[in-house]
């Protein structure tokens, strides 16, 4: 006779983050308050790259994903696929930062490249997100537990595996790249390219909202809502502050504030690589 799975999370503490998530969401605006005074005109302006270029984009980033991940083959380590990723990222970065320089009188600025105020943006988008991380978190230890509830398979991602398996020189190196360069590349892609395209065209909410949503669905399912709660914030704090530094910091800390909980307790479900 089989026996039924154990649960990935227990209700008593499903209940616990429900009660997290709901308490933060309610406390988030005043962090949110905070932004809003500080930057009370959102920095939306007009983008010069369009649709046709975010599908070349996909297309440039999985083309190039394919490649290095052949050329490092299935087995490769954990240091490996963090270059691979890095690699393909910034091999996308490229290319969306010479279409910016060519087709926008502004350059780079549209992406969040900003010169003077970074330490402002920074001091204000570093308050507001990590005023909001209890929400975060709290999503962070329903998800499992209700994504089970609602017929899904859960599976924790391969990289937090990944760095749980790995140690020494490696794992350092690997740990820096998931902090510095990874949420770099990241940002400048989503929150940089695509959060601005999609604003323009649809508006604040639906642009903010799809951009998340597709930030959160690159991740998989088994990481969905605390990675789009995450890049809820991270738009937000672009949207207010007008440069890349604020969601690159936020990225970096939950990565790092992620994976030394992994390392303290034990993997547990999202890492916004």
């Amino acid at each position: 006779m089989e026996t039924a799975a154990e649960p990935i999370i227990t209700a008593q503490l499903a209940l616990a983050g429900a009660v997290l998530a709901a308490g933060g969401a309610a406390f988030s605006n005043i962090p949110l308050g905070i932004l809003r005074h500080a930057y009370p005109t959102r920095i939306r302006r007009h983008v010069s790259w369009g649709p046709a270029h975010i599908g070349l984009v996909v297309l440039l980033y999985f083309s190039v994903a394919t490649i290095l991940v052949g050329l490092a083959g299935a087995d490769m380590g954990l240091p490996t696929a963090i270059m691979v990723t890095a690699a393909t990222q910034a091999i996308t970065v490229v290319a969306i930062l010479y279409w910016a320089q060519k087709h926008d009188p502004h350059g780079a600025m549209g992406l969040g490249l900003r010169q003077g105020g970074n330490l402002r943006a920074l001091w204000f988008g570093g308050v507001t997100g990590i005023m909001c991380f209890p929400a975060i978190w709290g999503t962070l230890i329903l998800w499992p537990w209700l994504f089970e509830r609602i017929g899904g398979d859960f599976e924790q991602q391969a990289l937090i595996e990944g760095f749980v398996e790995s140690s020494g020189s490696g794992l350092f190196l690997a740990f820096l790249a998931a902090v510095i360069i990874v949420p770099l590349f990241e940002e400048l892609i989503f929150r940089g390219f695509l959060q601005s395209l999609l604003i323009e065209r649809l508006g604040e909410r639906r642009g903010l909202s799809l951009t998340a949503a597709l930030f959160a669905l690159m991740h998989g399912p088994s990481a969905f809502l605390p990675i789009f709660v995450l890049a809820l914030v991270l738009g937000v704090v672009m949207l207010r502050t007008g440069r890349i530094v604020g969601p690159w910091a936020l990225h970096g800390f939950y990565n790092g504030a992620q994976l030394l909980l992994v390392f303290l307790i034990g993997p547990m479900n999202g890492l916004a690589q």
